[in-house]
């Protein structure tokens, strides 16, 4: 979790602690480097208010206080506010065509035509188009507290009755974190949401990306939450099958597969909401769900059910959280956000435990194969964020029935970096962890409701720091532990030539003020950045999906960092329902994951190409 001065206070007592730990570790201080480049400037003049500032740039308020770090609605004559450019209105001129717009521009004609409803290409001298989706064009709205069906029919400019329909909503109960689709695709449409990647899209439906851009007017790989795309022509069915598991509603299904409920019912010929355990249902393919062959890899390649040591030493715990190995927890879920589990030894023990099993995790990992040569000589060093005494975030969310859920950032973090390790493995890089986990490697959760138990036994992967046995060995916030990370990374790297040093920190941010994706966050401090990790930042952008954004900060698990380029990433940003949600699914976990690895091929693949060339 990257934190700054910036942020909104946390509902939750760890966020606010982490925060401040965190800032004693940054010397010295720096702000968050905007990206000056595409960014303008709003100097506040007498009588301003926010409303009128947002109307004048064509954004919302909410926008503005994010983008500027404000509470409330209260600024100050000469105070500067700013703006990413991108979200520009154009101003029509005489002799000015829409699809000249959209060339001069770099906005394909069918999204001009979408985001400012255009039926007929006509418009007129002084006009003001969008350039590109903003959040009320979007496919989804998450509830937030206060907020009831007819102010979000309104904010949206759709109907009570329309809503309802498309979310199979009776009455007008919704509850907080309830996520509403606004909109439905035709069949031969698929609607960018926050987090989709071109490349994704295009695999999911069978086409490559080139036929994608083309088919849409696309000339690069930026696309945007609320898009619409043509997948007219795709050679996969726009349909996969989904069979229901325990706990599962109609309304997660459809959230899950980008669906509105009235989408799914029909599809499927339902004519009511009763759903039961094994049933199968079509849906809309999961982009990144290798179950459907739809994957980065194919499940004949990756075995990952059966990923787990074939020691007896190692028999799996079966429970809805696991597979565990020799313990388990006591809770079967996250119970509150105050609960935890110690360790029952210490963590010299713990360390030995933990070595042997992600031994026998990496003998099973090698007999698979690998899917390709592509990383071989790379050292890549993955740094699960937190773990041990510190969990990161823990925060509250809501079930498909309303229920309270608590989900533990470093909990599931971990899960993620596994599968990027797995992952990395494959592609044949030389892949170390800086933290381990003595009683369990891969997880699933079925039901999804079951979370992740904040168990305080994740060891630094380190023979050294542990055979002290003493308390400060266990992972936890602060200049030494951070230290710790570094130099498991220093010692990983010896023996790799340099440029091929890659070390990745994985998090989950919980931060209302920043937005609703991924976020790579590269060393930059008062007087220096590092230029080699901020483009390799900026590289990894494409995979990641619509939203994601870089930003230059002063981090002390970056700085000083022996890696040729080094990035800290929230994966998701556990400040918005939608995002917490989504953890909580093993496989856009799996997604998470494929998403980064994907970025690092590409960007190693054009790294190689660019060498061939001199």
């Amino acid at each position: 979790m990257a934190c700054d001065h910036r942020r909104a206070r946390s509902t939750h007592r760890w966020t606010g602690a982490l925060c401040v730990a965190l800032m004693l570790l940054i010397a010295p201080w720096s702000s968050p480097a905007q990206e000056d480049a595409g960014v303008k400037v709003h100097v506040v003049k007498r009588g301003e208010t926010l409303t009128r500032i947002a109307g004048i740039h064509g954004v919302t308020v909410d926008e503005l206080r994010d983008w500027n770090g404000i509470d409330g609605s209260r600024i100050l004559v000469g105070q500067e506010l700013r703006i990413p450019a991108e979200l520009e209105y154009y101003r029509v001129k005489t002799g000015d065509t829409l699809g000249r717009i959209g060339r001069e521009q770099g906005v394909p004609l069918r999204l001009l035509r979408q985001i400012n409803h255009i039926e007929n290409d006509r418009i007129y001298p002084g006009q003001r188009l969008k350039l590109q989706p903003s959040h009320v064009d979007e496919v989804n709205h998450v509830v937030v507290a206060g907020e009831t069906l007819s102010e979000i029919a309104r904010g949206h400019s759709t109907t009570v009755s329309g809503l309802r329909e498309l979310n199979g909503i009776k009455g007008s109960r919704i509850f907080v974190g309830q996520n509403l689709r606004l909109r439905e695709a035709s069949s031969s449409t698929h609607i960018v949401q926050r987090g989709d990647a071109l490349w994704e899209i295009a695999r999911a439906y069978g086409l490559s990306v080139n036929e994608l851009r083309e088919m849409n007017q696309i000339t690069h790989d930026r696309i945007y939450p609320g898009q619409e795309l043509r997948i007219r022509g795709a050679r996969r069915p726009t349909l996969a099958n989904y069979s229901v598991r325990r706990g599962d509603t109609l309304g997660e299904i459809a959230q899950l597969h980008q669906m509105s409920v009235r989408e799914l019912k029909k599809v499927n010929e339902l004519r009511n909401d009763r759903i039961y355990p094994g049933q199968g249902l079509k849906v809309r393919p999961l982009l990144g769900d290798e179950s459907t062959g739809m994957g980065l890899l194919s499940p004949e390649e990756i075995p990952w059910a059966t990923l787990v040591p074939a020691s007896t030493r190692f028999r799996p715990i079966e429970v809805s959280t696991g597979p565990y190995y020799g313990t388990r927890p006591k809770a079967t879920t996250q119970p509150h956000d105050e609960y935890n589990e110690g360790s029952a030894i210490g963590p010299w023990k713990t360390w030995q435990r933990a070595e042997a099993l992600y031994a026998a995790f990496d003998e099973q990992i090698d007999q698979v194969g690998k899917l390709s040569h592509s990383l071989k000589g790379w050292s890549i060093v993955i740094d699960p964020g937190h773990g041990g005494v510190d969990p990161g975030t823990i925060v509250t969310s809501r079930g498909g029935n309303g229920e309270s859920l608590h989900v533990v950032e470093d909990e599931y973090v971990f899960d993620i970096a596994l599968r990027m390790y797995v992952l990395f493995r494959l592609h044949d890089a030389d892949v170390t962890l800086t933290l381990l986990s003595p009683n369990h490697l891969l997880r699933g959760n079925a039901p999804a409701t079951d979370t992740f138990v904040h168990e305080r036994n994740e060891v630094f992967n380190s023979r050294s720091i542990n055979q002290r046995n003493a308390a400060s060995s266990w992972p936890r916030g602060g200049k030494r532990a951070l230290g710790y990370r570094r130099t498991i990374a220093a010692d990983a790297f010896k023996g790799t030539r340099k440029g091929r040093r890659i070390f990745i920190s994985l998090h989950a941010d919980n931060s209302p003020r920043s937005p609703e994706a991924v976020t790579l966050f590269y060393h930059q401090g008062k007087k220096t950045v590092s230029r080699d990790s901020r483009q390799f930042a900026k590289a990894l952008l494409p995979a990641m999906g619509a939203g994601a954004r870089t930003r230059g900060f002063n981090l002390g698990v970056l700085r000083g960092n022996s890696a040729d380029v080094a990035v800290l990433i929230e994966i998701r940003n556990l400040a918005y329902p939608s995002q917490t949600w989504a953890l909580r699914y093993e496989k856009l976990r799996q997604r998470d994951a494929e998403k980064v690895v994907k970025g690092v091929l590409d960007w190693s693949a054009s790294r190689s190409a660019i060498a061939l060339s001199r």
